[in-house]
C-alpha cells in the first residue's frame, strides 16, 4: 500500500515537471523567435521576479478580497486540533490559519505560505460535511502546500501570461510589416504565424493540465495523511463538483464541459482513485 501511494506520487512529480518543462520551453521559443535571445534572458529575469513578488504577497489582501473572518481556536476547537495534528505529520514548519467565509457554497482554498499560510472555509463546507469528511478537505488543502502547490500554479500563470505577451507582440510585429512585405513582394512564414497563434493555447492547456495533477497528488497526500481515502471521497461525493480556487470565487467563470478545458479533475475519477487506495489499504 506505501510503496503504492509513494510510486503515484512520483509519476504526479514527474508529470509536474514534465508540464513545467513544456510550458518553459514554449515560452523561451517564442520569446527567441520573435526577439532573439535577449529575450530569453529578460523573459527569465521576468519569471524570477514575477514568481519572488507572487510568493510574497500577504495572503490577507486575498482574504479581505473574499471578505473572511478570522477562526479562533475557541469557535472551532475540533478543527484546530485536527489541522495541527495533519500539520505536524506534513511536516510544516507551521499550521496553517483558519478563515470563515459566509458563503453558502461548499468549498475550502488555501493560500500564502509559511507563517502567511491560511485556509479558508465556507459556511455550506462547514453545514455540509462532518468531521471526518472535513479531515479529508483539511488534510488536502495541507497536502498542497506540503507540495508548495502554490508556488508551482503561480509559475506556470506567470509562463502562460508572458507567452501571450511575446506571442501578441510578435503577430503585431507581423501585421505592422505587412507594407514592407507587400513591396518587397515576399511572404510572412504561415509556420511563425502558427506557432504565434497556437502557443498561449497550448500553455493554457498545459496549465490546467498541470493543475488537475496537483490536485490528484493533493488526493494522494490527503490520504496518506489521514490513512482514511474513503473520507476525502465521501466529501468529494457530497460536492459533487470540483471546487473552484479563490480566483474563481472572485471572478466567477463558465463552468467548462470538455475535461481538457478544466483546472480540477472530474470528481467521478478523484473518487474512484481514493476508493481504490481504500481498497488497497483494506
Amino acid at each position: 500500500m506505501a510503496a503504492f501511494r509513494h510510486s503515484a506520487r512520483l509519476r504526479n512529480l514527474l508529470h509536474t515537471s514534465l508540464l513545467i518543462g513544456a510550458m518553459a520551453a514554449i515560452a523561451a521559443s517564442i520569446g527567441w523567435l520573435v526577439w532573439g535571445e535577449v529575450a530569453v534572458v529578460w523573459a527569465a529575469a521576468v519569471v524570477a521576479f514575477g514568481l519572488a513578488f507572487s510568493q510574497n504577497v500577504p495572503s490577507s489582501w486575498i482574504l479581505a478580497l473574499l471578505r473572511a473572518e478570522p477562526l479562533s481556536p475557541a469557535q472551532w476547537i475540533d478543527g484546530y486540533a485536527v489541522v495541527e495534528e495533519l500539520s505536524r505529520r506534513a511536516n510544516l514548519e507551521q499550521a496553517p490559519r483558519l478563515y470563515y467565509l459566509a458563503n453558502p457554497v461548499p468549498n475550502a482554498i488555501s493560500l500564502g505560505r509559511g507563517e502567511h499560510a491560511a485556509i479558508a472555509i465556507t459556511r455550506g463546507l462547514l453545514q455540509l460535511l462532518n468531521e471526518r469528511e472535513m479531515a479529508g478537505v483539511l488534510a488536502h488543502e495541507i497536502s498542497h502546500f506540503r507540495s508548495h502547490d502554490i508556488g508551482l500554479l503561480n509559475l506556470a500563470a506567470i509562463l502562460a501570461y508572458l507567452t501571450f505577451l511575446m506571442a501578441s507582440s510578435g503577430l503585431m510585429l507581423l501585421v505592422l510589416s505587412i507594407p514592407f512585405y507587400w513591396v518587397s513582394g515576399q511572404t510572412p512564414s504561415l509556420l511563425l504565424i502558427l506557432l504565434l497563434g497556437l502557443a498561449p493555447h497550448a500553455v493554457t492547456l498545459l496549465t490546467l493540465a498541470l493543475s488537475r495533477t496537483r490536485e490528484f497528488d493533493a488526493d494522494l497526500g490527503a490520504a496518506m495523511l489521514t490513512g482514511d481515502p474513503a473520507g476525502l471521497a465521501s466529501a468529494l461525493d457530497k460536492l459533487e463538483m470540483p471546487r473552484a480556487s479563490y480566483w474563481e470565487l472572485v471572478f466567477p467563470d463558465r463552468a467548462r464541459s470538455s475535461p481538457w478545458l478544466r483546472s480540477h479533475p472530474g470528481t467521478p475519477e478523484r473518487i474512484r482513485r481514493l476508493l481504490s487506495l481504500s481498497e488497497r489499504g483494506s
